[in-house]
């Protein structure tokens, strides 16, 4: 693992919110903000509004996506995940991240957005 990347990840565990920017089919790149988790040392995202969202459309079909940070712009593999434990585990991150925002975490731990797991991997 770079180093790079481990500062990625770090940022993406202590981070109240980021920004993932996620290229455009006609060329540039979309930023949107969304919540992130840590677990087992492995970073994920997810859509708060499932499969339709526009970022996570592109960022799917692309394989791939940017972390924008106040320290810089960090390309970063997208994966999508399929298995119930890890979603379940990426379940009690959120919970435990995001405690104080209750009535905004619902909509992360609803099947719509558990189904849109990404985990986050090294470019």
């Amino acid at each position: 693992m770079t180093p790079e990347f481990a500062a990625v990840k770090d940022y993406l565990g202590t981070a109240n919110t980021i920004r993932i920017a996620t290229p455009l089919a006609s060329g540039g790149e979309r930023e949107t903000p969304i919540w992130s988790v840590t677990v087992d040392d492995v970073p994920y995202v997810r859509s708060a509004y499932g499969e339709g969202s526009h970022w996570y459309r592109r960022a799917t079909r692309a394989g791939r996506a940017t972390i924008v940070s106040d320290r810089g712009r960090h390309p970063v593999a997208v994966t999508r995940v399929d298995d119930e434990a890890t979603r379940a585990a990426v379940d009690d991150a959120y919970r435990a991240k995001y405690a104080r925002e209750a009535s905004s975490l619902q909509p992360l731990l609803g099947e719509t957005s558990r189904v849109t797991t990404l985990r986050i991997g090294e470019a």
